[in-house]
């Protein structure tokens, strides 16, 4: 299990923008105290590319914004809402009809019907569990 302390020390050097490496994280980690305690275990290495990549993704946005016009990066946000809105909407109607699907299939055919669905739509399924987390 990752340590809570440790994607909190991430997050910290991430929304400060300092550079994210095993090093710096140790300067701020009570217990780890050398960078191979975090680069020799497989989840902490992972977190750590996790968080360097997230930072890399942060910085390429931020360089791209500062050439950019205030004016243009409005008016991109504001499009950006607008796609939120519209997905958000699309979710909403999925949504329903999902429910009034599975609802029809428990009517016309019980819960055999249901099992039968789930069956043949595993990746559904799996999907719809991985959102309850």
């Amino acid at each position: 299990m990752t340590d809570v302390l440790l994607k909190n020390i991430l997050e910290e050097l991430l929304n400060n923008d300092t550079t994210i490496t095993a090093r710096e994280i140790t300067r701020h980690h009570p217990t780890l105290k050398h960078a191979s305690t975090i680069t020799r275990s497989i989840e902490r290495r992972n977190l750590l590319k996790e968080y360097q990549d997230k930072q890399k993704y942060f910085r390429k946005h931020i360089n791209n914004s500062k050439k950019q016009s205030q004016s243009k990066l409005a008016l991109q946000l504001a499009e950006k809402d607008k796609k939120i809105v519209e997905l958000e909407k699309q979710i909403q109607i999925l949504t329903a009809s999902h429910i009034a699907m599975l609802k029809a299939i428990g009517e016309v055919g019980g819960m055999s019907a249901w099992v039968k669905f789930f069956e043949e739509s595993k990746d559904i399924k799996s999907y719809l569990i991985s959102l309850d987390k």
